[in-house]
Protein backbone atom coordinates (compact mmCIF):
# COMPACT_ATOMS: atom_id res chain seq x y z
CA UNK A 1 0.00 0.00 0.00
CA UNK A 2 2.79 2.48 0.91
CA UNK A 3 5.97 0.82 -0.37
CA UNK A 4 7.38 1.31 -3.86
CA UNK A 5 10.99 0.18 -4.42
CA UNK A 6 11.69 2.83 -7.07
CA UNK A 7 10.52 5.80 -5.02
CA UNK A 8 12.85 5.71 -2.04
CA UNK A 9 12.95 4.14 1.38
CA UNK A 10 9.90 4.28 3.66
CA UNK A 11 9.42 5.09 7.33
CA UNK A 12 5.80 4.43 8.31
CA UNK A 13 4.99 5.89 11.73
CA UNK A 14 1.67 5.31 13.51
CA UNK A 15 0.46 7.50 16.39
CA UNK A 16 -2.10 5.62 18.45
CA UNK A 17 -5.44 7.42 18.85
CA UNK A 18 -4.64 10.77 17.22
CA UNK A 19 -7.91 12.04 15.77
CA UNK A 20 -8.07 13.72 12.36
CA UNK A 21 -8.81 17.17 13.83
CA UNK A 22 -6.04 16.83 16.44
CA UNK A 23 -8.71 17.58 19.04
CA UNK A 24 -8.52 21.24 18.03
CA UNK A 25 -4.90 21.52 19.18
CA UNK A 26 -1.83 22.74 17.31
CA UNK A 27 0.88 20.16 16.61
CA UNK A 28 3.75 22.10 15.00
CA UNK A 29 5.62 18.99 13.82
CA UNK A 30 2.63 17.90 11.74
CA UNK A 31 2.41 21.41 10.32
CA UNK A 32 6.05 20.99 9.22
CA UNK A 33 5.11 17.83 7.34
CA UNK A 34 2.14 19.55 5.73
CA UNK A 35 4.22 22.54 4.63
CA UNK A 36 6.64 20.39 2.63
CA UNK A 37 4.54 17.32 1.90
CA UNK A 38 0.98 15.99 1.88
CA UNK A 39 -1.84 16.22 4.38
CA UNK A 40 -5.14 14.42 3.83
CA UNK A 41 -8.28 15.93 5.27
CA UNK A 42 -8.60 12.70 7.21
CA UNK A 43 -8.05 8.96 6.94
CA UNK A 44 -11.08 6.67 7.17
CA UNK A 45 -10.36 3.96 9.72
CA UNK A 46 -11.85 0.52 9.21
CA UNK A 47 -14.40 -1.02 11.53
CA UNK A 48 -13.74 -2.21 14.22
CA UNK A 49 -12.04 1.14 14.96
CA UNK A 50 -9.46 -0.44 17.25
CA UNK A 51 -5.69 -0.57 16.96
CA UNK A 52 -4.90 -4.10 15.84
CA UNK A 53 -7.51 -4.42 13.06
CA UNK A 54 -6.49 -1.02 11.67
CA UNK A 55 -2.77 -1.73 11.83
CA UNK A 56 -3.33 -4.92 9.86
CA UNK A 57 -5.57 -3.16 7.36
CA UNK A 58 -2.91 -0.48 6.85
CA UNK A 59 -0.36 -3.23 6.25
CA UNK A 60 -2.46 -5.44 3.97
CA UNK A 61 -4.85 -3.08 2.20
CA UNK A 62 -7.69 -5.39 3.25
CA UNK A 63 -10.74 -5.08 5.47
CA UNK A 64 -10.86 -7.09 8.72
CA UNK A 65 -13.37 -9.56 7.29
CA UNK A 66 -10.77 -10.33 4.60
CA UNK A 67 -7.55 -10.38 6.64
CA UNK A 68 -9.14 -11.98 9.72
CA UNK A 69 -7.72 -9.73 12.43
CA UNK A 70 -11.16 -8.67 13.63
CA UNK A 71 -10.42 -7.47 17.16
CA UNK A 72 -7.74 -6.36 19.60
CA UNK A 73 -8.45 -9.60 21.45
CA UNK A 74 -8.01 -13.17 20.25
CA UNK A 75 -10.95 -15.51 20.69
CA UNK A 76 -12.06 -18.91 19.46
CA UNK A 77 -15.70 -19.94 19.80
CA UNK A 78 -14.96 -23.65 19.36
CA UNK A 79 -12.51 -23.84 22.25
CA UNK A 80 -13.99 -20.91 24.19
CA UNK A 81 -10.52 -19.36 24.23
CA UNK A 82 -10.28 -15.65 25.01
CA UNK A 83 -6.92 -13.87 25.23
CA UNK A 84 -7.20 -10.25 26.28
CA UNK A 85 -3.66 -9.05 27.05
CA UNK A 86 -2.29 -7.03 24.14
CA UNK A 87 1.24 -8.35 24.51
CA UNK A 88 0.01 -11.96 24.54
CA UNK A 89 -2.20 -11.38 21.50
CA UNK A 90 0.75 -9.86 19.62
CA UNK A 91 2.61 -13.17 19.90
CA UNK A 92 -0.13 -15.50 18.56
CA UNK A 93 0.97 -16.67 15.13
CA UNK A 94 -2.42 -18.05 14.06
CA UNK A 95 -4.06 -14.68 14.74
CA UNK A 96 -1.99 -12.93 12.07
CA UNK A 97 -0.89 -15.71 9.72
CA UNK A 98 -4.23 -15.98 7.93
CA UNK A 99 -3.06 -16.39 4.34
CA UNK A 100 -2.81 -12.70 3.51
CA UNK A 101 0.44 -10.88 2.75
CA UNK A 102 1.20 -7.76 4.79
CA UNK A 103 3.48 -4.99 3.60
CA UNK A 104 6.61 -6.18 5.38
CA UNK A 105 6.32 -9.69 3.93
CA UNK A 106 5.96 -8.31 0.39
CA UNK A 107 9.02 -6.11 0.91
CA UNK A 108 11.17 -8.95 2.28
CA UNK A 109 10.14 -11.29 -0.54
CA UNK A 110 11.20 -8.51 -2.94
CA UNK A 111 14.67 -8.56 -1.38
CA UNK A 112 14.26 -5.51 0.87
CA UNK A 113 15.43 -5.11 4.47
CA UNK A 114 12.66 -4.40 6.97
CA UNK A 115 12.62 -3.32 10.62
CA UNK A 116 9.51 -3.19 12.79
CA UNK A 117 8.90 -1.49 16.14
CA UNK A 118 5.84 -2.76 18.01
CA UNK A 119 3.66 -3.04 14.91
CA UNK A 120 0.85 -5.57 15.28
CA UNK A 121 1.63 -8.81 13.48
CA UNK A 122 5.37 -8.32 13.13
CA UNK A 123 6.33 -10.32 16.22
CA UNK A 124 5.37 -13.62 14.56
CA UNK A 125 6.16 -15.31 11.24
CA UNK A 126 3.60 -14.58 8.52
CA UNK A 127 3.81 -16.85 5.48
CA UNK A 128 7.00 -18.12 7.09
CA UNK A 129 8.58 -14.66 6.85
CA UNK A 130 9.64 -12.32 9.64
CA UNK A 131 11.18 -8.85 9.69
CA UNK A 132 14.97 -8.56 9.71
CA UNK A 133 14.67 -6.70 13.00
CA UNK A 134 11.71 -6.75 15.38
CA UNK A 135 11.17 -4.78 18.58
CA UNK A 136 8.60 -6.84 20.40
CA UNK A 137 5.46 -5.62 22.10
CA UNK A 138 6.15 -6.30 25.78
CA UNK A 139 6.24 -4.52 29.11
CA UNK A 140 10.05 -4.26 29.22
CA UNK A 141 10.29 -2.49 25.87
CA UNK A 142 7.35 -0.29 26.76
CA UNK A 143 9.01 0.89 29.97
CA UNK A 144 12.66 0.98 28.88
CA UNK A 145 12.82 1.59 25.14
CA UNK A 146 11.47 5.11 24.91
CA UNK A 147 9.70 6.26 21.73
CA UNK A 148 12.25 9.03 21.12
CA UNK A 149 15.00 6.40 21.11
CA UNK A 150 13.02 4.13 18.79
CA UNK A 151 12.64 6.98 16.31
CA UNK A 152 16.37 7.77 16.47
CA UNK A 153 17.22 4.10 15.90
CA UNK A 154 14.81 3.89 12.98
CA UNK A 155 16.73 6.61 11.15
CA UNK A 156 20.08 5.05 12.08
CA UNK A 157 19.03 1.71 10.62
CA UNK A 158 17.96 3.36 7.39
CA UNK A 159 21.25 5.28 7.13
CA UNK A 160 23.83 2.89 8.60
CA UNK A 161 22.32 -0.54 7.93
CA UNK A 162 20.50 0.24 4.69
CA UNK A 163 17.01 -0.76 5.79
CA UNK A 164 14.44 -0.11 3.08
CA UNK A 165 11.27 -0.12 5.18
CA UNK A 166 10.71 0.68 8.84
CA UNK A 167 7.35 0.38 10.58
CA UNK A 168 7.03 2.10 13.94
CA UNK A 169 3.99 2.39 16.23
CA UNK A 170 3.85 4.87 19.12
CA UNK A 171 1.39 4.07 21.91
CA UNK A 172 1.05 7.75 22.75
CA UNK A 173 -1.42 9.39 23.29
CA UNK A 174 -4.04 6.60 23.35
CA UNK A 175 -3.47 5.46 26.93
CA UNK A 176 -3.88 8.95 28.39
CA UNK A 177 -7.05 9.47 26.37
CA UNK A 178 -8.59 6.29 27.74
CA UNK A 179 -7.60 7.05 31.30
CA UNK A 180 -8.09 10.79 31.61
CA UNK A 181 -9.95 12.06 28.57
CA UNK A 182 -9.61 14.62 25.82
CA UNK A 183 -9.51 17.68 28.09
CA UNK A 184 -7.03 16.24 30.61
CA UNK A 185 -3.57 17.56 31.46
CA UNK A 186 -2.20 14.03 31.02
CA UNK A 187 -3.40 13.85 27.43
CA UNK A 188 -2.04 17.32 26.64
CA UNK A 189 1.31 16.28 28.14
CA UNK A 190 1.40 13.14 25.99
CA UNK A 191 0.50 15.12 22.89
CA UNK A 192 3.40 17.47 23.62
CA UNK A 193 5.65 14.38 23.83
CA UNK A 194 4.39 13.22 20.44
CA UNK A 195 5.15 16.63 18.94
CA UNK A 196 8.63 16.59 20.47
CA UNK A 197 9.34 13.09 19.11
CA UNK A 198 8.19 14.06 15.62
CA UNK A 199 10.23 17.26 15.66
CA UNK A 200 13.32 15.27 16.65
CA UNK A 201 12.66 12.87 13.77
CA UNK A 202 12.23 15.67 11.24
CA UNK A 203 15.31 17.51 12.54
CA UNK A 204 17.37 14.33 12.21
CA UNK A 205 16.23 13.79 8.63
CA UNK A 206 16.90 17.46 7.79
CA UNK A 207 20.42 17.32 9.23
CA UNK A 208 21.25 14.12 7.37
CA UNK A 209 19.82 15.43 4.09
CA UNK A 210 17.60 12.39 3.55
CA UNK A 211 14.52 13.94 1.99
CA UNK A 212 15.55 13.03 -1.57
CA UNK A 213 15.65 9.32 -0.70
CA UNK A 214 13.34 8.79 2.29
CA UNK A 215 9.54 8.87 2.45
CA UNK A 216 8.05 9.53 5.87
CA UNK A 217 4.39 8.63 6.33
CA UNK A 218 2.61 9.51 9.58
CA UNK A 219 -0.81 8.00 10.25
CA UNK A 220 -3.02 7.08 13.16
CA UNK A 221 -5.21 4.03 13.64
CA UNK A 222 -8.43 5.67 14.83
CA UNK A 223 -9.79 8.69 16.64
CA UNK A 224 -11.36 9.07 20.09
CA UNK A 225 -14.70 10.15 21.51
CA UNK A 226 -15.68 11.17 25.04
CA UNK A 227 -17.61 8.50 26.94
CA UNK A 228 -20.47 9.39 29.29
CA UNK A 229 -20.25 7.11 32.39
CA UNK A 230 -24.04 7.25 32.68
CA UNK A 231 -24.53 5.87 29.16
CA UNK A 232 -24.04 2.16 29.75
CA UNK A 233 -25.96 -0.94 28.76
CA UNK A 234 -25.83 -4.25 30.64
CA UNK A 235 -26.96 -6.99 28.26
CA UNK A 236 -28.29 -9.21 31.03
CA UNK A 237 -30.86 -6.55 31.84
CA UNK A 238 -32.53 -7.87 28.67
CA UNK A 239 -31.34 -11.48 28.22
CA UNK A 240 -30.71 -14.54 30.39
CA UNK A 241 -26.97 -15.06 30.86
CA UNK A 242 -27.65 -18.80 30.92
CA UNK A 243 -28.60 -18.56 27.24
CA UNK A 244 -25.05 -17.46 26.34
CA UNK A 245 -22.34 -20.09 25.73
CA UNK A 246 -19.49 -17.70 24.94
CA UNK A 247 -19.10 -13.95 24.71
CA UNK A 248 -16.65 -11.17 23.92
CA UNK A 249 -17.91 -7.86 25.28
CA UNK A 250 -15.56 -4.87 25.18
CA UNK A 251 -16.79 -1.30 25.61
CA UNK A 252 -18.31 -0.48 22.21
CA UNK A 253 -18.74 -3.90 20.60
CA UNK A 254 -20.00 -7.30 21.67
CA UNK A 255 -20.11 -10.73 20.10
CA UNK A 256 -22.19 -13.60 21.46
CA UNK A 257 -22.57 -17.31 20.87
CA UNK A 258 -25.97 -18.30 22.26
CA UNK A 259 -27.25 -21.79 22.90
CA UNK A 260 -28.67 -23.05 19.61
CA UNK A 261 -32.19 -23.23 20.98
CA UNK A 262 -31.96 -19.71 22.41
CA UNK A 263 -30.32 -17.77 19.56
CA UNK A 264 -33.50 -16.38 18.03
CA UNK A 265 -34.83 -15.43 21.46
CA UNK A 266 -31.61 -13.60 22.36
CA UNK A 267 -31.66 -11.74 19.05
CA UNK A 268 -35.28 -10.73 19.52
CA UNK A 269 -34.69 -9.54 23.09
CA UNK A 270 -31.61 -7.49 22.23
CA UNK A 271 -33.04 -5.93 19.09
CA UNK A 272 -35.82 -4.37 21.12
CA UNK A 273 -33.68 -3.64 24.18
CA UNK A 274 -32.32 -0.12 23.71
CA UNK A 275 -32.19 2.53 20.94
CA UNK A 276 -28.39 2.89 21.32
CA UNK A 277 -27.89 -0.85 20.78
CA UNK A 278 -27.56 -2.33 17.26
CA UNK A 279 -27.68 -6.11 17.01
CA UNK A 280 -27.36 -8.49 14.04
CA UNK A 281 -26.73 -12.04 13.03
CA UNK A 282 -23.19 -11.93 11.69
CA UNK A 283 -24.32 -12.79 8.16
CA UNK A 284 -26.63 -9.77 8.28
CA UNK A 285 -24.10 -7.35 9.75
CA UNK A 286 -24.19 -4.18 7.59
CA UNK A 287 -22.07 -4.65 4.47
CA UNK A 288 -20.64 -1.13 4.70
CA UNK A 289 -18.54 -2.25 7.68
CA UNK A 290 -16.81 -5.04 5.73
CA UNK A 291 -16.60 -6.84 9.05
CA UNK A 292 -19.19 -9.58 9.61
CA UNK A 293 -18.16 -12.04 6.90
CA UNK A 294 -15.34 -13.89 8.64
CA UNK A 295 -15.53 -17.27 10.41
CA UNK A 296 -13.82 -15.90 13.52
CA UNK A 297 -16.85 -13.75 14.29
CA UNK A 298 -19.40 -15.13 16.72
CA UNK A 299 -22.98 -15.66 15.47
CA UNK A 300 -24.36 -12.47 17.06
CA UNK A 301 -22.59 -9.12 16.68
CA UNK A 302 -23.68 -5.83 18.20
CA UNK A 303 -22.37 -2.35 18.77
CA UNK A 304 -23.45 0.77 20.62
CA UNK A 305 -23.76 4.39 19.61
CA UNK A 306 -20.80 6.68 20.07
CA UNK A 307 -20.24 7.73 23.68
CA UNK A 308 -21.96 4.62 25.09
CA UNK A 309 -20.41 1.48 26.60
CA UNK A 310 -21.76 -2.04 26.91
CA UNK A 311 -21.29 -4.87 29.44
CA UNK A 312 -22.55 -8.44 29.57
CA UNK A 313 -23.63 -8.93 33.16
CA UNK A 314 -21.86 -6.27 35.15
CA UNK A 315 -24.12 -4.18 37.36
CA UNK A 316 -22.29 -1.01 36.53
CA UNK A 317 -22.21 1.80 39.06
CA UNK A 318 -20.96 4.97 37.34
CA UNK A 319 -20.28 6.59 40.71
CA UNK A 320 -17.81 3.83 41.69
CA UNK A 321 -16.72 1.81 38.66
CA UNK A 322 -14.08 3.00 36.21
CA UNK A 323 -15.05 3.55 32.61
CA UNK A 324 -12.77 4.86 29.89
CA UNK A 325 -12.97 8.64 29.81
CA UNK A 326 -12.55 8.47 26.04
CA UNK A 327 -12.82 5.52 23.71
CA UNK A 328 -12.94 4.19 20.16
CA UNK A 329 -14.25 1.05 18.45
CA UNK A 330 -17.38 2.86 17.31
CA UNK A 331 -18.97 3.15 13.86
CA UNK A 332 -16.21 4.30 11.52
CA UNK A 333 -18.55 6.77 9.79
CA UNK A 334 -18.49 8.93 12.93
CA UNK A 335 -16.09 11.84 12.47
CA UNK A 336 -14.66 11.25 15.94
CA UNK A 337 -13.25 7.93 14.65
CA UNK A 338 -11.36 9.44 11.70
CA UNK A 339 -7.56 9.24 11.68
CA UNK A 340 -4.67 11.34 10.30
CA UNK A 341 -2.49 11.02 7.21
CA UNK A 342 0.65 13.07 6.53
CA UNK A 343 3.56 12.26 4.21
CA UNK A 344 6.73 13.78 2.83
CA UNK A 345 9.41 12.45 0.50
CA UNK A 346 10.27 11.79 -3.16
CA UNK A 347 7.06 9.78 -3.73
CA UNK A 348 4.80 12.64 -2.58
CA UNK A 349 3.79 16.09 -3.75
CA UNK A 350 4.88 19.17 -1.83
CA UNK A 351 2.49 21.46 0.07
CA UNK A 352 -0.47 19.41 -1.12
CA UNK A 353 -3.83 19.05 0.63
CA UNK A 354 -5.49 15.76 -0.30
CA UNK A 355 -9.12 14.82 -0.04
CA UNK A 356 -10.08 12.23 2.60
CA UNK A 357 -8.31 8.91 2.14
CA UNK A 358 -9.46 5.40 2.97
CA UNK A 359 -7.36 2.85 4.82
CA UNK A 360 -8.66 0.33 2.27
CA UNK A 361 -9.46 1.22 -1.33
Amino acid sequence: MFFHPKKGKVLLLLIDGLRWDQFGLDIPSLQRLENYGVKADWLDSVFLTNTVPNMYSLATGLYPESHGVIHNQFFNAKTHTLIVDYDDVSNITEFFDTGVEPLWVSAILAGKKVACFMWAGTAVPVKGVQCDHVTYQNSWNRENYLPKDQVKDAVLWIVEEDFDLVLLALELPDKALHKSGIDSDQFHSDLWKVDSILNCLLDDIDQRGLWETLNVIVVSDHGHATVDPEKFISLTDYIDEGDIEFSVVVNSLFQLKARAAAENKVLRQLRSAHPALHVFKKENFPERFHYGNHPRNLPIIGYVDIGWHVHLAKKFDPSKDFVNASDHGYDNENMEMKAIFYARGPAFKSSYRAKPLKTVG
